[in-house]
């Protein structure tokens, strides 16, 4: 699975500002449109400008929304041909799940991944209902879209200093396990998804999608360092959070949220370059303190939906990659782990 390489002060000084500009503009956007999931809007928009390198790729910039939101709209098609089918309809999310774990190690590229979240986020919330699901498929595509069109506006204004684009490198995997690693991935998402299902409201499900970053991975060192990268970057987002929601308590003002988001995105954006722990870590750090902090707006006890998230996504990240390692050793004789793709840091 392709990790996107430490950017640098070399290539993009402006790298930093530009994290901490564009979410918030893009939650400003949301909030002007008075979309009800107006924190959408910035956690995306996290995610999309931290993965570029170097110059701009107005490809890449645009192709990214569109493709969330064709593969949202695909996914929502099938969900709906199947919610009278209860049984069908997971058995359906399972076979995605598997094309998606294969793609991810057969290619090393990123779409096998937006395979798995598309079908999760539409099959968990086409269960509460269609028009849950609707709404989610529109918000998601409007936050995606809003966040492609001021990256490149953002980049007119403050240029980084590398004028070639960043050429990815995907490495695949290449062994005959590629099957087997995939379908032991997708029974232990599934498991997971159906335990959350059966204790937590449909709402509260896309949780399940924090344990599947720690199986996209096809070595279980691997699986595991994610699973650690995951549980530290959820405590330091929420505790970030939980400082943002005190601030908000002292004073009630659109400044105050703006101001003391883009001052955390901007510090997240700077340990990227040049912080001890790797780049990704930070990252979603950044996407947990405003996805967060959303949540926890919307809700009297900001304190319980802190601990539901860590919880969930720590526990899920950490059984996850127990239950993998636990199935590899019983049912496969991998290569040794010395053998797997270095990842870029």
């Amino acid at each position: 699975m392709y990790i996107a390489p430490r950017p640098t002060f070399d290539d993009d000084p402006l790298f930093a500002v530009r994290l901490a500009i564009v979410p918030i503009a893009s939650f400003a956007i949301g909030m002007m449109v008075q979309s009800p999931m107006a924190m959408l809007y910035p956690t995306l928009a996290v995610s999309l400008v931290a993965g570029h390198r170097k110059a701009l790729s107005i490809g890449r910039a645009l192709a990214a929304p569109v493709l969330l939101g064709g593969m949202m709209w695909v996914m929502s098609f099938f969900v709906e041909m199947l919610s009278g089918l209860p049984g069908l309809l997971f058995a359906f999310m399972a076979l995605i799940c598997f094309l998606g774990f294969v793609v991810i190690q057969k290619t090393g590229n990123s779409f096998g991944m937006l395979l798995i979240v598309s079908i999760l986020l539409m099959a968990i919330m086409g269960a509460n209902s269609y028009t849950t699901m609707a709404y989610l498929r529109s918000e998601m595509f409007k936050a995606a879209l809003t966040a492609g069109l001021l990256t490149p506006i953002a980049y007119v204004l403050l240029p980084p200093r590398a004028t070639q684009e960043f050429v990815e490198i995907h490495v695949p995997v290449r062994d005959e396990l590629i099957a087997k690693r995939a379908l032991i991935r997708t029974v232990v998402l599934m498991a997971f998804t159906a335990l959350l299902l059966s204790v937590l409201d449909p709402s509260n499900l896309i949780l399940s999608i924090g344990a599947m970053f720690a199986l996209i991975y096809p070595y279980t060192d691997q699986v595991w360092r994610e699973a650690r990268e995951r549980s530290v970057s959820t405590l330091g987002g929420g505790i970030m959070a939980l400082i943002l929601l005190w601030l908000l308590g002292l004073s009630a003002h659109i400044t105050v949220l703006f101001g003391v988001t883009a001052l955390f995105l901007l510090w997240l954006g700077h340990k990227m370059m040049v912080g001890r722990l790797s780049p990704m870590t930070y990252q979603y750090a950044g996407s947990v303190m405003v996805s967060l902090a959303g949540s926890a707006l919307m809700t009297s006890e900001p304190s319980f939906a802190f601990i539901q998230r860590v919880v969930l996504t720590v526990g899920g990240g950490v059984g996850a990659a127990l239950a993998v390692a636990i199935l590899e050793s019983l049912l496969l004789n991998p290569a040794p782990q010395a053998d797997a793709p270095a990842l870029a840091r």
